[in-house]
């Protein structure tokens, strides 16, 4: 049997020519099998963490590609047929940026959804407030208290003025556009901004009714009072007003008149005679001008489903007038949550 080859002894003096060495030739031999079998050892080693490490890269590989299918197929799903639910998704997708935007920018509340690190990022939010100023809701406390995020949110609704820090409904700048969206969110307002006059007459402006937020001080306000008047009888003209209310006139030119005055602001249909709230012709001009017109309709066009589905696909809110047949209605409800989901708490 052969020896195996000595190691290399890199200029030093063997060990077996050391006379203090009392090594004998089976010691050396010995050493010399050990040290072999080590480096075999060691090879085999690195072999073996190298054909680990390749099926790792393998597995990675195939995740990665099992994921881009998956964002694919998700990508799809938002942009063609609208399939795509983020409340079903996985959590890679609710995390997956690209994916997290393009769905809310098709419906603002799936931000509800998204994972809580994207509920952080500024962009992803002003994408949502944009599609859908609720969507403030779902936005982590830093966005909720980041002025250009929320003023973003108050343009596309005014009432989402409700989901913004304390710091912000104290901001003039960011409330005054609230009101100016929707008169009602003066509701929301910090009690110092509820008593500014300019806050309140832009309320009033934008909707009458925003005056039941305002301190009695204005209630009793000459100029308030005046611009609540204003805006409850602007788009029913003295001529209109006359014609309409006119014992004498004929109920066709009543309608005709009523109606054309509903197209140009459906809350118009307010100041209607009975008569013509009870008219389907007038109540539909004025609900698909502005679903909010239903709570003014008569209670038997409350309970018309073609009314009721025309006033929710303009105004998802207006479900809150709806008869209580309509609002257990699946149909009509559909119709309201997508327009806004928040419609829900009606029905």
């Amino acid at each position: 049997m052969a020896l195996p080859l000595l190691p290399a002894l890199h200029g030093r003096r063997p060990p077996w020519l050391d006379p203090g060495a009392g090594m004998s030739t089976n010691d050396i031999y010995t050493d010399v099998v050990v040290e072999n079998a080590r480096k075999e050892r060691d090879e085999a080693v690195a072999k073996l963490l190298k054909s680990q490490e390749a099926i790792f890269r393998c597995h990675q590989r195939a995740e990665q590609c099992k994921d881009s299918t998956e964002k694919a197929k998700a990508l799809v799903a938002i942009f063609n047929d609208g399939t795509f639910s983020m409340e079903e998704a996985s959590d890679a997708l609710k995390n997956d940026r690209e994916v997290v935007i393009a769905a809310v920018t098709r419906n603002g509340l799936a931000l509800e959804y998204a994972s809580n690190h994207l509920k952080h990022n500024k962009e992803v939010v002003m994408a949502a407030v944009k599609q859908n100023g609720f969507a403030l809701r779902w936005a982590n406390a830093e966005c909720r208290n980041n002025q250009d995020v929320v003023i973003a949110a108050v343009t596309r609704n005014g009432l989402a003025l409700e989901y913004a820090s304390n710091h912000l409904k104290h901001n003039k700048e960011v409330v005054m556009a609230a009101v100016k969206s929707n008169g009602r969110a003066l509701q929301y307002a910090s009690d110092a901004l509820q008593n500014d006059k300019e806050v309140v007459m832009a309320a009033v402006k934008r909707d009458a009714e925003a005056l039941e937020y305002a301190p009695e001080v204005f209630k009793q306000d000459k100029n308030v009072r005046d611009e609540h008047a204003r805006e409850g009888n602007a788009h029913v003209s003295e001529e209109v007003q006359n014609a309409i209310f006119d014992p004498k006139a004929a109920f066709e030119k009543k309608k005709r008149h009523m109606v054309v005055t509903v197209k140009k602001n459906g809350l118009a249909l307010k100041f209607a005679p009975d008569a013509l709230k009870n008219n389907k012709e007038v109540v539909m001009a004025a609900v698909m001008q502005d679903g909010n017109a239903l709570q003014y309709a008569a209670e038997g066009l409350q309970d018309d489903k073609e009314v009721v589905m025309a006033a929710v696909k303009n105004v998802g809110w207006a479900l809150e007038y709806a008869s209580k047949d309509m609002k257990d209605d699946k149909e009509v409800v559909m119709a309201a949550v997508k327009k806004n989901g928040y419609a829900l708490k009606y029905a």
